[in-house]
């Protein structure tokens, strides 16, 4: 294992709870506090470690007679990359887009310290406004609910047999 994985496990095994406030910290200090940025850079951070290993894993699946195959019909590593292996992966590319988007979609704690803009803030931290201390109007938080549920949905059901494929091709491979 190159010192290049073992920096990339380091980010999925630190829990970003562990991180938050360091987070927040250098959001403030880069001027970022407070805008759609301190959002977006820690979930590409976020996500960067698991993606790695994802398709890293489903890369290390790839038969080497295939490589092989393609090295001698003239393919150069671009190629192989682009023409050979990026196509049989869309199954896991796509599974991969789909479990970032929905963490990214839910994700509570980060939007919760690094945004006070009600403008904004993400549905997930609009939907727990609506409980109040000591009264909660049922009906409009399960409408909210559904509101906050429905993008996730949408995507899963659009990609749906991709994301079964992606998910049960290491399976099907041993």
């Amino acid at each position: 294992m190159g010192l290049i994985n073992i920096i990339i496990l380091v980010g999925l095994m630190v829990p970003f709870e562990a991180v938050i406030i360091p987070l927040w910290s250098l959001m403030r200090d880069l001027g970022l506090y407070n805008t759609l940025w301190s959002l977006i850079w820690p979930q590409v951070a976020l996500s960067f470690s698991f993606g790695t290993f994802w398709m890293q894993t489903y890369f290390r699946g790839v038969p080497t007679d295939l490589v092989d195959a393609a090295v001698i019909d003239g393919c150069s590593s671009w190629g192989l990359l682009w023409r050979v292996l990026f196509p049989m992966a869309a199954p896991s590319v796509l599974s991969m887009v789909v479990l970032i988007f929905i963490w990214t979609w839910n994700e509570f704690l980060l939007v919760l310290v690094m945004i006070q803009k009600d403008t904004l803030r993400t549905l997930p931290i609009g939907l727990a406004s609506l409980q109040g201390r000591n009264s909660t109007d049922l009906s409009l938080v399960a409408a909210a609910t559904v509101i906050v549920t429905v993008p996730t949905l949408i995507v899963y059901f659009i990609f749906q047999r991709q994301f079964i494929a992606g998910m049960i091709s290491g399976a099907l491979r041993a």
